[in-house]
């Protein structure tokens, strides 16, 4: 049993995988309409509802960081986000890696707010699993969102007015 499942899991990786290689250098526009192809192909393999969230997951963090990457529309990168949420991470290490990469996205966009609002909630995060991860790793991240927390701060209080003028 546990065999077909780990042969299920590879098999989805590898869809999954060759989807994000291939659009590597793709225009953005693609990006949502081959990883809703490639969902569609990897939930035919899974059998459980634990499995199929995982696929769902993986998809979601994959378009998530290209869309971010390739500068989609707000609106898209946010509603994409919002499902991801909605589903739940499934380890602190892709949350990490996608928070990070969604925030940095929202800092280039001009929305400094939200994605200071996604660094706390990041370290909140983060802080209710320190005493499960490696310790190097914790304070590497913790430090990473604290200065990306800065560098939004930062824009941000450069594009507002200055009331001294």
């Amino acid at each position: 049993m546990q065999d077909e499942k780990e042969k299920r899991s590879i098999e989805v990786a590898r869809i999954i995988e060759r989807t994000a290689a291939n659009l590597m250098k793709s225009e953005a526009l693609e990006i949502n309409a081959s990883f809703d192809n490639a969902e569609a192909r990897s939930l035919l393999l899974v059998k459980s509802s634990e499995e199929k969230l995982e696929v769902r997951r993986r998809i979601l963090e994959w378009k998530i960081r290209l869309c971010c990457d390739r500068g989609l529309a707000l609106v898209q990168v946010k509603c994409l986000h919002d499902q991801l949420i909605n589903l739940g991470y499934s380890n602190i290490g892709i949350e990490v890696s996608t928070e990070t990469c969604y925030a940095r996205y929202l800092i280039n966009t001009g929305e400094t707010a939200l994605a200071i609002n996604v660094l706390k909630r990041l370290i909140e995060n983060l802080v209710s699993v320190s005493s499960d991860v490696d310790q190097d790793w914790y304070e590497q991240v913790l430090n990473y969102s604290k200065k990306l927390i800065g560098k939004a701060e930062t824009k941000d209080s450069k594009s507002k007015p200055s009331l001294e003028s």
